[in-house]
């Protein structure tokens, strides 16, 4: 019974967020930002290829040797100008910088590659905001529309949260999985376009991956699933969405790395594990912290505030709303 009830209110939680257009304000904006991601490298890759043209044209005019600078290496060193975003920096062999940048850029539209550098800046800015907000908003609608004593008469209202709350991670990993197809077939376009204008053949070399795919969407999984348990459960306890998504945006923009086991610092550890960010994105390099303590950090925590959010539920009216 218990099953068939959450099955069923479930059903109905799905249905709601598909009559309601809520999923597709959730899932069209984030197609489009990762469709953009893909389309602002192959902007890079295209002005990458006519900065190594421009300057290997100056390297002929004063008559230096292209062949045998493109296999001397680059010497990078810091001026004193140097600044956080890489200005000040010396370069010594500018056309063999030139040509790396060109190669790096071109890699990073290859079709599997535009799926990783989707999951590196999405993982960890997009998705999790989107999720944030979308599971504080299925966890206060009914506060908002009055609704929650019609279905609290109906079922348990804890029953009602959990088959909410599954709602949220069954959209999750369909939107993601979305996201990451239509970033696929935007790197098939791009790259395509690329090389009408690019010879790419010329330029085409192996860069190994720090993982293999499915341990990175794993990972992109698993930081969406905690800021989306997060704001569910924040949803509950305050029983409106302002002030949980004011809470989010203040931690996740505006408060610092508070410390080795700060949320954002452990989930940093397990994006490095699995991702080597040379793309546009740069995740911040986070202090270290082994793997089996941020699982173990990350259940107690999600444990923890399981049985504080469901037992507030528990305590709270449902008939003054």
């Amino acid at each position: 019974m218990f099953i068939k009830n959450i099955y069923s209110i479930l059903q109905k939680e799905l249905a709601y967020q598909y009559h309601a257009k809520v999923f597709f304000i959730l899932v069209i904006p984030l197609l489009i930002v990762s469709s953009g991601i893909i389309y602002v490298q192959y902007k890079n890759a295209e002005s990458s290829y006519q900065q190594f043209l421009k300057t290997e044209s100056e390297y002929r005019e004063l008559g230096i040797e292209v062949k045998k600078a493109l296999d001397s290496p680059v010497n990078v060193t810091e001026g004193t100008l140097k600044s956080e975003d890489g200005d000040g920096e010396i370069v010594e062999n500018i056309l063999r910088y030139d040509y790396e940048q060109l190669i790096l850029s071109l890699h990073l539209i290859q079709p599997k590659q535009s799926v990783v550098a989707a999951m590196e800046w999405m993982g960890f800015i997009a998705l999790p905001l989107a999720f944030t907000l979308y599971a504080i908003y299925i966890s206060t609608y009914d506060n908002r529309f009055r609704t929650v004593k019609v279905k609290a008469a109906r079922y348990d209202w804890k029953m009602v949260l959990l088959a909410k709350q599954c709602s949220v991670y069954i959209v999750m990993l369909v939107t993601t999985a979305a996201v990451l197809c239509l970033a696929y077939l935007a790197g098939l376009f791009f790259y395509a376009l690329a090389a009408r204008t690019i010879p790419v053949d010329q330029f085409a070399v192996s860069v190994p991956s720090k993982s293999n795919m499915l341990s990175q969407w794993f990972v992109v999984l698993a930081v969406s699933f905690i800021f989306a348990t997060i704001g569910f459960y924040l949803g509950i306890l305050f029983r409106s969405f302002i002030t949980p998504a004011l809470l989010y945006i203040i931690y996740a923009l505006l408060v610092p790395v508070l410390g080795k086991f700060d949320l954002k610092n452990l989930l940093a550890n397990l994006g490095h594990a699995v991702f080597d960010f040379n793309g546009s994105f740069k995740l911040f390099t986070p202090e270290t912290v082994e793997f089996i303590p941020i699982m173990l950090i990350l259940l107690v925590f999600s444990g923890v505030f399981s049985v504080v959010a469901y037992y507030a539920a528990h305590r709270q009216s449902k008939y003054v709303v």
